[in-house]
């Protein structure tokens, strides 16, 4: 996914000048990528062999291959997989503990916060950011596989976050708290039913469970917190103005 995005991010990136180029850039490298990234797992079984852990076909044939062609290659295939993937984390925690410090945290919390002050939060955010991806890291030894934690942390992350903005688009009442204790209580709900559901009760887990009940309690406090809190005359203002453009 790291060497993906550098990739197509150059590939469209050098016909930024060519303006009959740019509309087909981005379709051009979704139809070459994932020739490049499948071919060498249908081929993992003839090279290879029997791979007991179908995730580490890949490497398996780099690992085959490589050294036959040259005995630096191996070095570089894992070198460039590092320096793509710390490229990408580095520019999504920037990203992040930017939207943090500025969005969140100067617009919420300190809207009168000095440069000096958003710069310690910043850096206090990409702290506590990596943090947490790195404990999601080692947690993934402990999920069955790389693919599976995806796919639970997409799970866990993207339902709570999707809804509120979603129906934020069409529904006028609720509010930006409503947004966050959505998230924040789809996230509980999801921790309570994958990790103390089965140890509770006694029944066992599934992941339409833990994700079903995730959306219906983000739903619900959305949709909730709506109908009970009201804003303030000059946030209901703004939010006005914002459907009047869609109208």
């Amino acid at each position: 996914m790291a060497v993906r995005g550098g990739w197509r991010s150059g590939f469209t990136a050098s016909a930024s000048q060519n303006k009959r180029a740019r509309p087909h850039c981005s379709p051009a490298h979704f139809l070459v990528y994932p020739l490049a990234v499948v071919i060498p797992m249908w081929a993992a079984h003839t090279l290879v062999g029997n791979i007991e852990n179908p995730e580490h076909a890949y490497v398996l044939v780099a690992e085959k291959i490589l050294p036959s062609i040259s005995p630096g290659l191996l070095g570089l295939f894992i070198a460039s997989m590092f320096a793509a993937t710390m490229s990408m984390i580095d520019s999504d925690l920037n990203a992040l503990a930017a939207v943090f410090t500025k969005d969140i945290y100067q617009r919420t919390f300190n809207k009168n916060a000095n440069d000096q002050l958003l710069l310690r939060v910043g850096m206090l955010a990409t702290v506590v950011l990596g943090s947490l991806t790195i404990g999601a890291a080692l947690l993934t030894i402990k999920m069955h596989g790389a693919f599976n934690t995806m796919i639970q942390w997409f799970a866990a992350i993207l339902g709570p976050i999707s809804l509120p903005l979603l129906l934020g688009m069409i529904l006028k009442k609720p509010t930006w708290r409503g947004a966050i204790l959505s998230w924040l209580f789809g996230m509980l709900t999801f921790v309570f039913f994958r990790f103390a559901w089965t140890p509770l009760t006694g029944f066992a887990t599934s992941f339409p469970l833990y994700t079903g009940m995730e959306l219906l309690v983000s739903f619900l406090v959305f949709i909730g917190e709506g109908q009970i809190t009201k804003r303030p005359a000059g946030e209901e203002k703004r939010v006005q103005e914002f459907f009047e453009q869609f109208e």
